[in-house]
């Protein structure tokens, strides 16, 4: 019997001030997922004992008793906010109460890439990929807050697609292992973490670390009884 399940959440949390931003306005909360979907599979194949196809035989006991899973998450990215550097920071307070932003002096481009998540005319892939665009930070002298928001950009999304292949063997009427075949992100969907939020290094915008595992698989036998 094959089961489906599916749930669909939109949502948009916004949130405003806080010491972390030296008083600036915010955008959007870092808990907030804009949108999050769940999608469930769950199937008994129709092969062994009481299915339609292998019933008896070699053949039940080859390919008979299994069952898969399966789930599809799909999550916007998360909101993060540009920062000024450690230098202007520990200019507005010494004891890192305070964290410095940047001026917003025009349109802020994203090109979305890897290279270039948002507009840095400091990296040769940002200009490649948006030619003619100007940056839209510029950094602020020493002692000055900056007018950028918190959390007005967001990251990558998140996409990942989870099975299970499992086979019971029973014992006795109340007893019997199970096998299980778990494969996490089976397509091997890269996860990006959040770009560099520097705007003073040459860097700012470029990704270069990841936000979870890529495919994992593992074994379990479990005794039920």
């Amino acid at each position: 019997m094959l089961n489906v399940a599916a749930g669909v959440q939109l949502a948009r949390y916004t949130e405003q001030g806080g010491a972390t931003s030296a008083g600036r306005t915010g955008g959007f909360n870092v808990h907030g997922v804009r949108s999050l979907q769940n999608n469930f599979i769950l199937d008994d194949l129709p092969f062994g004992k009481g299915k339609k196809m292998a019933k008896s035989g070699p053949l039940m006991w080859v390919i008979g008793g299994f069952r898969t899973s399966g789930s599809w998450t799909y999550a916007a990215g998360r909101p993060f906010t540009v920062t000024a550097g450690g230098g202007l920071s520990n200019a507005l307070d010494p004891f890192g109460a305070a964290t410095a932003v940047p001026n917003v002096i025009g349109a802020i481009v994203q090109p979305q890439n890897v290279d270039c998540w948002f507009y840095n005319s400091r990296q040769g892939a940002c200009k490649t990929l948006a030619p003619g665009v100007t940056d839209g930070f510029q950094l602020q002298a020493s002692g000055q807050r900056g007018n950028a928001g918190r959390n007005i950009l967001r990251g990558p999304n998140t996409r990942v697609f989870d099975f299970s292949l499992q086979r019971d063997f029973p014992i006795r009427e109340n007893m019997g292992l199970e096998f299980r075949w778990e494969v996490f992100n089976l397509f091997n969907t890269t996860q990006f973490a959040l770009p560099a939020r520097d705007f003073s290094s040459s860097a700012a915008g470029t990704i270069t670390t990841l936000a979870s595992d890529p495919r994992v698989m593992q074994f379990a036998l479990r005794f039920k009884f």
